[in-house]
């Protein structure tokens, strides 16, 4: 079965927001095994979630790693720090995100973050797709993983 981890926000609202970006990925590709990455206290936040096939949490980046660590091939980045690229890199993960605080060398592939505030705020979410192009080139690396 194909796998792909999606690192969640940090950040309860940003969880919300990202939440179409699973049922996108679950509608465009049904035969995926979708995993997320989440902190432990926003866990709660997925529970029932229909579009999820599991959810990992974790309370320090170390624990994330030793949980993670060489089960994925492909993982989307739903979050823009360093860290969260290089927990991905370190764990042999290829991660696609967005190119922000000097961790594109960390991406597979990478998209400018967007500069308009409103973009950033209601749709950056649903705009990193573009990446797999839940719309093109996910059919890549979603039927290879």
């Amino acid at each position: 079965m194909k796998k792909l981890i999606v690192r969640m926000p940090n950040w309860i609202g940003d969880v919300v927001m990202s939440l179409p970006v699973l049922q996108d990925l679950k509608r465009k590709y049904p035969d995926i095994f979708l995993s997320v990455l989440i902190k432990e206290n926003l866990k709660n936040l997925l529970d029932y979630n229909p579009y999820i096939d599991e959810i990992i949490d974790f309370k320090d980046k170390k624990e994330a790693f030793d949980k993670i660590d060489k089960k994925y091939e492909n993982g989307l980045l739903l979050t823009n720090s360093f860290s969260s690229a290089y927990l991905f890199y370190k764990a042999k993960i290829k991660s696609f995100g967005y190119r922000k605080d000097f961790r594109s060398f960390l991406l597979k592939k990478s998209l400018d973050f967007p500069k308009d505030k409103l973009l950033k705020t209601f749709s950056k979410y649903k705009d990193i797709q573009v990446i797999f192009r839940v719309y093109e080139d996910c059919e890549r690396v979603c039927n290879n993983a």
